[in-house]
């Protein structure tokens, strides 16, 4: 007898087949997709380290820039597009965490002094060692950087600086092993700081 079509031993193996590479391809993507997104918050976080770098070398007076210099910067151009939200003194990186940039100072008769700082709640270590490699080519420009994890459920934290001259020599090895405090389960910040 002579038959037509298939199966359905051969269509439920073909369905096997389409369904493993299909599962392949699907985490491929994903991986694909994170990378992009470490490549991009790199982009943001770099931009705006690069431009107020510009401006601390152009010697503009930022005596009057509030607390909250979201909208003083934004203006100047130093934010991405992007980045810029809503209308809170946030703005967001890639992977929507919120991003704080902040004029203070430690003391009344200290320099005033520029912070930005990345507020991470997941994939905490990658963004963290993303972060550290953002600040090492500036290591000249920065005056610090902090990482700080914030225990919810006990009191205390832990916050780990790398000064100037630190950023300067650090190598992969050493941003792993600081940014290993850091968990999902965590809240955790990392700050640039800049005068």
């Amino acid at each position: 007898m002579h038959q037509k079509g298939r199966s359905m031993v051969e269509m439920l193996g073909v369905l096997a087949i389409i369904g493993v590479l299909s599962a392949g391809g699907l985490a491929g993507y994903s991986k694909a997709m994170y990378q992009h997104r470490l490549n991009k918050q790199a982009e943001q976080i770099g931009y705006i380290l690069d431009n107020s770098a510009v401006l601390h070398s152009q010697g503009i007076d930022l005596s009057a820039v509030p607390y909250y210099a979201k909208n003083f910067f934004n203006s100047l151009g130093v934010i991405p597009k992007e980045m810029v939200k809503d209308n809170s003194a946030f703005v967001y990186d890639s992977f929507q965490n919120q991003v704080l940039l902040y004029r203070n100072r430690s003391c009344e008769t200290c320099a005033y002094y520029f912070g930005l700082r990345v507020q991470i709640k997941k994939d905490a270590y990658d963004i963290c060692v993303n972060l550290y490699k953002q600040a090492v080519p500036r290591a000249d420009f920065l005056l610090e950087t902090l990482f700080v994890k914030y225990n919810e459920n006990v009191s205390g934290q832990h916050t780990n600086y790398v000064t100037r001259n630190a950023l300067k020599t650090l190598t992969i090895n050493r941003m792993q092993e600081l940014c290993s405090v850091c968990d999902d389960a965590s809240t955790c910040h990392f700050f640039f700081i800049w005068s």
